[in-house]
């Protein structure tokens, strides 16, 4: 784990990503849940940053140098780190725009405070209006809509991603009714998947 360049024609919107700790929203679909769990400290992925960004060659070097996004990862869902403040005020001090895929935590008006509403996305997963598969999560899936209507309002770039769609949780007709409430700036859905 660490930061990594993405293939080309991968799922995730930029082609750096950061993937550090394993998430622990603990949903019982998720396969993070199944990887070796890592203490990595972000001073570790700050030196390993800096590091890369010194060499010449390779497509990496490349993408750090230019500040191009970086997308941190559904399978570390950053909010769900004890220290998620720590983490983003690092990446946002080295002048990287940050793509947050996240099911946020009770702390998420915070992130006013640390991301720049120009250059900034956060991508969060509201799989309905319930949270069965998602019962260890730490918001309530009415907590998820409170928390995308006031990203909304602050100007914080949101995507809405219904991520994994599970037929058995949600229909078609909520996820537009979902929509219609949110009014997110984007929206991504994705079938179940294991990566």
């Amino acid at each position: 784990m660490g930061i990594q360049a993405l293939n080309l024609f991968g799922y995730l919107p930029n082609m750096l990503e950061l993937s550090m700790n394993v998430c622990t929203q603990g949903c019982d679909y998720c396969y993070a849940k199944f990887w070796k769990h890592e203490n990595i400290s972000i001073d570790k992925v700050i030196n390993q940053i800096l590091s890369l960004e010194t060499k010449k060659e390779g497509l990496l070097p490349f993408l750090i140098r230019q500040r191009s996004p970086i997308t941190i990862s559904n399978r570390t869902d950053i909010m769900s780190l004890a220290n998620w403040r720590e983490v983003l005020h690092a990446l946002k001090k080295l002048g990287f725009p940050l793509y947050i895929e996240t099911k946020l935590n009770k702390d998420y008006k915070d992130l006013i405070q640390i991301l720049d509403k120009e250059k900034d996305t956060v991508y969060q997963t509201i799989t309905g209006f319930n949270n069965k598969h998602e019962e260890q999560n730490i918001l309530t899936a009415e907590e998820k809509i409170e928390a995308a209507l006031w990203l909304n309002e602050q100007g914080i770039y949101h995507i809405l991603a219904v991520n994994p769609f599970l037929p058995d949780k949600v229909t078609v007709d909520e996820i537009k009714k979902m929509i219609e409430i949110i009014k997110p700036h984007g929206f991504v859905m994705r079938d179940y998947h294991t990566t």
